[in-house]
């Protein structure tokens, strides 16, 4: 009985190869598709309950099922095979297979790859050896070769290099020297032996430093010797402005002694094995090395095959082209904008269009919030939004970095926090506030929202207006305020919906009526949430998971009446200033999501192969992009327009409300068509969940379209206002 634990769905080709390859056994097998998207424990109780003796999976599920099956303190003698394929297995996983399965032989079933094929199946009887990477090429249509880093054929026998492939009967699609995406080595090249090492491309880059994934895997063995490890991952993001490496390893300590002795010796051999790292440490241009024993669960692995995902370069987002590099600004003026490269991945003013809204200190700024977002936020996005929030130390060290709260006063602000990015504070303008709102705006599901507070976290507000009955329409609020007969308490009672941020908030400041029906018998009271009465009850959207959507209950709930803000009933025009600056930044964020969904729909059109050509070479995808181009583009220009205006009369003048309103609009309809065009480029990619940002945007969509007031009310509110500003300079309607 072979139990099959490969992955079947998205890569049902993959599953298919390694069912067939099972009927070519030596003797007959049955065959058990458990397939590799069910949890470890179905697998461990299938093999089980149907006695497989043998087991055929990926390196990495057969580790995890391993360590799963330790962690209950079993094993299975009664396996007597373990076949794998799909990945390079390294010696010193099998301790830790070994001990879940003490009676089995590890061997390969294939190597080989759904583009090129069969390309080596385990040696025959009289070439067998115990190495399970020992393959053997038994096809005369398929030609393996070894490149060496010089770019030279080698034949010699362990010699490394990248291992490529020629299938000699393919020819609708030729393959010429295709690689394999490993790295080998021949053991004999007349019998068609070779080892496959490890995976190519394994070099890691800090700064001017380069790692070997391969040196790291071999300290790894060196320090932890004959203890059973599952795998390494190696992860590039940034912290402080500097390069840092972090290396899982799949290894459970003893003792919280015994991972601190570990990690100190990880830590010096490295520095030993690579004297330029340690120098670079100690030069403060690189962080130290920093280690964390994981589960072979806590792997970050690829979301469709469930392999390993051995060297992830956190740091860069999906499809973006990243530089920080410069231009000329102006005479003698370097442009510090950091961005995208591709066509239309940022506004104008970064790459090509002068412009006059934006100085050195706008292009310092941007470039500060851009470095903040790629290292501390952008590489855990889909991490909190799985998970449905960010860590407390997230939001601290939001509230910490000066982007928070652009708009406290002075007089509130702490004083290490009276310059941002080396910016007095009482410089900075409302150019500086669009780049925070378009930078921002790059983390998927809209994750500011994740970020509210102030500047210790000991006090954070939630706002909640919107109520069950009463959603664009603020006047039709029903939850009362009625003080209590001395005078200085409020009762508060009713229902609010879609809260961001209630279940982290320590107040909430709350619309509630207390006079007569419509928009002069509202209030704002700041509501305690610890106070008794107050229930939280977290709301489960289709996009903005980590956004923390809640109802509040409130029932007679107790409120200091000091707690009022501004006068009774006075609550509607304080609750309109505050609908201006929201929705402008909503607009930002919809353009800055379109031109998302544009960048990766066009770097997608020039990497992608259809028929022998690259996507972007037909001319209705190169029309779907430019007509998404020129209305990023225009949107843009207009919100820099309406920036200006605040900029010189405020956000409360009269002719900004329905200005902004109509750019709310526009920008959820271009982001909607941007979300539309970039997922039918993407194809299938486009829908799946964790390979496009897109895909997220498409979930996040329809609050960035109703939120902050949907389109058929602002579009009501900017005919009204516009035909009383016309009706104020004497037009005739």
């Amino acid at each position: 009985m072979v139990a099959n634990l490969f992955y079947a769905g998205d890569l049902y080709g993959s599953f298919l190869l390694h069912t067939l390859s099972v009927y070519h056994l030596p003797s007959g097998a049955i065959q058990l598709p458990v397939a590799g998207h069910v949890s470890l424990e179905s697998m461990e109780r299938q093999i089980v309950e149907f006695e497989a003796t043998v087991v055929l999976a990926t390196v990495t599920t057969m580790s995890q099922l391993s360590e799963s099956i330790l962690s209950s303190g079993k094993s299975h003698p009664y396996v007597r095979l373990l076949l794998f394929s799909g990945e390079a297995f390294y010696e010193d996983q099998a301790g830790l297979l070994k001990a879940a399965f003490p009676n089995a032989t590890i061997r390969s079933v294939v190597y080989g790859s759904m583009d090129c094929g069969i390309i080596g199946l385990p040696p025959k009887q009289e070439h067998y050896t115990n190495d399970p990477r020992l393959h053997q090429v038994n096809d005369p249509s398929i030609i393996v070769e070894i490149i060496t880093e010089d770019g030279e054929v080698t034949a010699t026998p362990g010699e490394a290099g990248s291992l490529v492939v020629t299938n000699l009967e393919r020819q609708l699609m030729p393959i010429v020297r295709y690689p394999s995406g490993d790295r080998a080595a021949w053991v004999d090249p007349a019998l068609g032996l070779f080892r496959v090492l490890d995976r190519d491309r394994t070099a890691i880059r800090l700064g001017p430093v380069s790692v070997d994934f391969v040196d790291l895997r071999r300290i790894v063995s060196t320090i932890l010797r004959d203890r059973p490890v599952g795998r390494l991952q190696a992860i590039v993001t940034r912290e402080d402005r500097k390069d840092l490496l972090t290396l899982n390893v799949a290894f459970t300590p003893a003792t919280d002694e015994e991972s601190s002795q570990l990690q100190a010796e990880l830590r010096e051999e490295l520095g030993v094995v690579r004297p330029m790292f340690r120098e670079h440490v100690d030069k403060d241009l690189i962080n130290p090395l920093r280690i964390k024993f994981v589960t072979m669960q806590e792997l970050a692995v690829n979301p469709r095959s469930g392999k390993i995902v051995e060297n992830w370069q956190r740091n860069r987002s999906m499809s973006e082209i990243t530089a920080k590099g410069s231009r000329q600004a102006g005479p003698g003026k370097e442009d510090k904008a950091t961005g995208v490269l591709a066509p239309w991945g940022e506004p104008a003013w970064f790459h090509a269009l002068e412009s006059p809204y934006y100085n050195d200190s706008h292009r310092r700024f941007q470039t500060y919030v851009r470095d903040f977002v790629d290292t501390h936020l952008l590489p855990y996005a889909q991490e909190w939004e799985a998970g449905g929030e960010a860590p407390l130390s997230a939001r601290l060290r939001f509230a910490k970095s000066g982007l928070a709260f652009l708009d406290v006063p002075k007089e509130y602000r702490p004083k290490e926090l009276m310059t941002v990015a080396g910016i007095p504070f009482d410089k900075l303008d409302v150019f500086h506030e669009l780049i925070l709102m378009d930078e921002m705006a790059r983390i998927p599901s809209g994750k500011r929202r994740w970020l509210p507070g102030l500047f210790t976290w000991e006090t954070s507000f939630c706002l909640a207006i919107t109520e069950p009955t009463a959603g664009s329409d603020v006047s039709a609020i029903r939850a009362t305020a009625e003080k209590t007969p001395d005078g200085r308490h409020y009762v508060v009672n009713g229902r609010k919906k879609w809260v961001t941020g209630a279940p982290w908030a320590t107040h909430m400041t709350t619309a509630v009526r207390m006079g007569e029906p419509g928009r002069s018998g509202l209030s704002l009271l700041v509501v305690p949430l610890n106070s008794p009465g107050v229930t939280i009850r977290k709301i489960h959207n289709s996009g903005h998971n980590a956004g923390g959507s809640s109802w509040v209950v409130l029932e007679n709930v107790k409120v200091l009446a000091d707690h009022l803000l501004g006068k009774e009933n006075g609550a509607f025009p304080i609750i309109m200033r505050n609908f201006n600056k929201e929705r402008f930044i909503l607009t930002v964020d919809c353009n800055r999501q379109a031109r998302i969904c544009l960048s990766e729909a066009l770097q997608h059109a020039h990497d992608r192969e259809t028929f022998g050509k690259p996507l972007a070479s037909n001319q209705i995808i190169r029309h779907k992009l430019t007509t998404l181009a020129r209305k990023v583009e225009a949107h843009w220009a207009w919100l820099e327009q309406i920036a200006y205006h605040v900029h010189i009369h405020g956000w409360q003048t009269k002719d900004v409300a329905s200005r902004i309103a109509l750019a709310k609009i526009q920008g959820g309809r271009i982001v909607e068509q941007a979300v539309r065009e970039s997922q039918q480029i993407h194809g299938g990619m486009g829908y799946e969940k964790g390979v496009t940002m897109t895909e997220q945007i498409s979930r996040d969509l329809r609050l960035k379209v109703i939120g902050g007031g949907s389109e058929e009310i602002l579009s009501d509110l900017a005919w009204r206002e516009e035909h009383k500003r016309a009706s104020d300079r004497g037009a005739k309607l």
